[in-house]
Formats: C-alpha cells, structure tokens, sequence
C-alpha cells in the first residue's frame, strides 16, 4: 500500500487510511525521545487487541464420544499484531546523522535481549505487554525511511497490571493459633494463579532458646501455602520470596529455603481472582505477636481485553 504524507503542525497523517497515531514506551525508553509515534491503518480504529486465546487441551478414545477434557493451554497463543512505527516529521538533517538516528533506533527496538514491558502511552499507568518487537519491512517517503512496519509480540494472551497489597497489622488480634486473617480481592484473569513477590522485614528477634522462627502464610480460598523457618539473627533483615520462581533471599543474597512441614496437599502460594482469605503467621519464638516492620505483595494481574489500542 502506497500512503502519501500530509504534514500538519509537525506530524505526518498517511492519507488513504484511517490512522490512530499514540506515543508509547518500550524497554523504559519513551518513543517522544526519537520522535516517533505508533499508527495503524485502515479503519483499525474501531479494532481491539483482546487477550485470553487458548487452544484446548484434550484426548479422544474410540469407543467415547466425547472428547476428554484436560484444560487450557495459553502458551500457544501469545498477543501478536502488526503496527507501523513512524517519525513525527520527515528527517531534514544530514544522511550521516540520519543514518546513525535509525541505527540507535533500531538498536533500542530490536536489540532487547528478551521480553520487555510496552505501554500504549508514554506514561507507567496503563496496562502492558511483556514482548518483543520484530522487523518486517522498513516504510520510505521520497527515499528516505520514515517508519518501520513491525510485529508486537508478547510472552502471553495477556496484558498485564503491576499491583501491591499492604498488610496493616494495626489493630489487629492473632487467632490461638497465632495468625491474623486478612481479606484481599484482587482483579484478574479467572482460573489463572497469579504468583506474587512476598517483601517483609521482621521485627529484630532475640532472647528465647529457639534459634528459628517461622513466617508463614496460607490462603483459605485457594489452599495454597508458603512456610519457612528463619534463622534469629537474619530476622531484621529485608525478605523477598518470588512465588513463581521459588526464590527466596535477604538483604539481596539469594538463601535456602527451610520448608519446615510444609502440607504436601497444599499448592504453592498464590492469588486468586476475587477474594483471598490470607492467614499470616505473627508469633515470634517467644510467643510476641506482630512481629514485622512491614508486609506486603507484589503482583501482575492478567487482563483477556487490554486498552483499545488500534
């Protein structure tokens, strides 16, 4: 397809097909910084990305009907799309400096070791993809590019939201187990498990003639569990377990988990969509109560329909 530019105030319409133009940011880098924008064609403005395909997984058996059902696979069907990324103006500056804006351009745009985040704007407040930015073709006006034609491809069928939830143990009472119980809803993707980074910082514990205690929590709504004992002298220390990749450390040094008697029934710690009922233990060796600077989650929640983006 053949477009013809119309400058107005500075920015570049390609006439001969509706167009959305938008600024976004990939890799942490803001597109206004190159001068570029991000357009679509051909009435896509009416068009939405949704996420949340799935392909089935299933068996059949001869004398059955049926198919048998064993659940979704997601992997196989990442969010993909094709968009035009464009200059705001054509180049007027020297063929060697042009030359090196494209180079820097494409070095940041398809030199990403791995999936980064992309946002739609050119601000952190929206929804994201985890992707990679592949080259198709490079677009030309009057022999010089102006635009690079590329595949948007993410980890997923999702979008993503970065979220936390807090933990206020002001007020509260343990049960006579020595755990509080608290409530946390949280929006997602409805069967996906969304595993959250636990981030603590217990209360310095001594005294007493047990050397460990233990920190443990466990959501009533889902059955899932993550217990460890910790060692009294790294008890002031900042903690963050990675749930997904069941990693624990301290004070950034990467430590062995000591699982205690972890329930083999119980599913590692997660959240889920809705409602979660979260026990947290609070009993110190010698029987304190509350015994954290602070508690908290992070997570990234899963979204089948991301912002109408073309």
């Amino acid at each position: 397809m053949i477009y013809k530019p119309a400058i107005f105030g500075g920015l570049i319409f390609l006439q001969g097909g509706d167009t959305m133009n938008n600024y976004f940011t990939f890799d942490g880098v803001d597109s206004s910084d190159f001068g570029l924008y991000i357009a679509y064609f051909d009435g896509a403005p009416n068009v939405g990305v949704a996420g949340g395909k799935y392909e089935l997984s299933v068996d059949t058996i001869p004398t059955n009907p049926q198919q048998i059902y064993y659940g979704k696979n997601y992997s196989t069907q990442p969010l993909e799309f094709q968009a035009d990324i464009m200059l705001e103006s054509l180049p007027d500056n020297s063929e060697e400096d042009y030359t090196e804006q494209w180079a820097d351009i494409n070095d940041w745009l398809f030199g990403a070791d791995g999936y980064k985040k992309f946002y739609m704007s050119n601000t952190a407040d929206y929804n994201y993809l985890q992707c990679v930015i592949i080259p198709l073709e490079n677009l030309y006006i009057g022999g010089k590019q102006i635009g690079a034609r590329v595949l948007i491809h993410n980890d997923s069928p999702f979008w993503y939201n970065d979220n936390n939830i807090t933990f206020d143990f002001t007020g509260t009472t343990a049960d006579e187990n020595g755990e509080v119980l608290f409530t946390k809803n949280i929006d997602s993707a409805t069967e996906i498990k969304v595993f959250p980074t636990i981030n603590f910082k217990p209360q310095n514990v001594s005294g007493g003639n047990i050397d460990y205690f233990l920190f443990r929590v466990l959501n009533l709504d889902n059955n899932s569990e993550f217990r460890t004992y910790i060692k009294k002298q790294d008890s002031n220390k900042d903690w963050v377990i990675d749930c997904r990749y069941l990693t624990i450390t301290a004070n950034n040094e990467l430590r062995t988990m000591n699982l205690g008697n972890t329930q083999p029934t119980r599913n590692w710690f997660y959240l889920s969509d809705g409602s979660n009922r979260i026990k947290v233990n609070v009993l110190d060796t010698n029987g304190n109560s509350a015994p954290f600077q602070y508690l908290n989650m992070d997570y990234t929640k899963y979204i089948r329909k991301g912002e109408i983006i073309v």
